[in-house]
C-alpha cells in the first residue's frame, strides 16, 4: 500500500460518545470511497487468515530431553484450540460501532482488531495499544503432529513416537506409531504494555499478510507521531 492510502486509513476521524446513562458506548470511523477500500483489504486479509484449518493459541512451552519418549521433540508444547475467530465480533453488548471488528477469542483473553490499534479484554477488563506499540513476530517450524492432521499442514517429515537416535523406531514398545511432522506458522503478539499472545495455525503464512498489514500501519503510526 502506498503511503497516501495509509494516510487515508489512520487520518479518519475517530469519534467516540459514551452514555453513561443508557450504558451504551459508540465509536465511529468516517471513512470515504478511498479509506474503506483500504479497511476492506484489512478485513479480506483477516478473513483469508481465519480460513486456516486449525489455529491454536500456545499455552507454554518447554525444552525436554526426554526426546526418546516424545517422538524426538526437544520441546514440549501445550497447546489449545482458539475459542473463536471472527471477522465482526463487538467486545461488549453495549459496544456500538460502524465498522466490522475482527477478533481472536483466546483462553482467558480476547483480543479485538480496531483499525488503529489492538483492544484486549482479560476479566471483564479492557486494555488498548496502537499498533506502533505492538509486535507481532512470525516464525515456521516442525512440529510433530500426534493429533489429526490439519487438511492444509505440510507435511514435511515422519518420525516414531518412540524413536531411536537413528531415527529409526524402538521396538521395545508394541505401541509404537509413526508421527506425521508438520510445518506450522507462530505469531506471537507483544507490548511493553504487557500483552504477550503467541497462536499458531496449521497453514503455513496464514496471517502473513495481515500481520504485515498491521505492522505497515504502526510504522506509518511511528512516522505521524500518532500518541
Amino acid at each position: 500500500l502506498g503511503g497516501g492510502l495509509f494516510i487515508c486509513f489512520l487520518c479518519c476521524v475517530f469519534l467516540a460518545k459514551q452514555d453513561r446513562k443508557r450504558l451504551t458506548m459508540e465509536i465511529n470511523y468516517e471513512l470515504d470511497d478511498t479509506i474503506k477500500e483500504v479497511y476492506d483489504k484489512f478485513l479480506t486479509y483477516f478473513s483469508d487468515a481465519a480460513k486456516s484449518n486449525k489455529i491454536w493459541q500456545i499455552i507454554h512451552s518447554q525444552s525436554t530431553h526426554d526426546w526418546k519418549r516424545n517422538a524426538g521433540a526437544g520441546k514440549l508444547v501445550n497447546r489449545v484450540s482458539v475459542r473463536g475467530i471472527y471477522t465482526n465480533k463487538r467486545p461488549a453488548s453495549y459496544f456500538k460501532t460502524n465498522v466490522q471488528i475482527p477478533s481472536l477469542q483466546l483462553k482467558g483473553t480476547e483480543l479485538y482488531f480496531f483499525p488503529e490499534r489492538l483492544v484486549v479484554k482479560k476479566s471483564g477488563q479492557f486494555a488498548a495499544v496502537f499498533y506502533k506499540n505492538l509486535n507481532i513476530d512470525k516464525h515456521s517450524s516442525r512440529f510433530i503432529e500426534e493429533e489429526g492432521v490439519p487438511s492444509d499442514a505440510q507435511i514435511v517429515d515422519y518420525t516414531w513416537k518412540f524413536v531411536n537416535k537413528n531415527g529409526g523406531p524402538d521396538r521395545r514398545f508394541n505401541n509404537n506409531r509413526q508421527l506425521p511432522i508438520c510445518y506450522y506458522s507462530y505469531y506471537s503478539f507483544t507490548s511493553s504494555s504487557g500483552i504477550y499472545e503467541t497462536i499458531c495455525t496449521s497453514r503455513n503464512g496464514a496471517f502473513d499478510n495481515f500481520s504485515q498489514f498491521v505492522t505497515a500501519i504502526g510504522q506509518f503510526q511511528r512516522k505521524m507521531q500518532l500518541n
